[in-house]
């Protein structure tokens, strides 16, 4: 799962570069694992306040 949301962290900062973070979900079957991770993206001229 971690190559998964790496990809697509990857994929944010390129097709929606004014996107400050990207909040991954991990969920296992069952609910074993459950949570939120708020990632924040690397600063552009886009995505950050002057």
């Amino acid at each position: 799962m971690d190559t998964i949301a790496d990809r697509v962290i990857g994929l944010a900062e390129t097709l929606v570069p004014w996107a400050a973070q990207v909040v991954v979900r991990k969920q296992w079957v069952y609910n074993w694992t459950d949570y939120d991770e708020t990632i924040a993206l690397p600063e552009t001229d886009k995505n950050s306040l002057p």
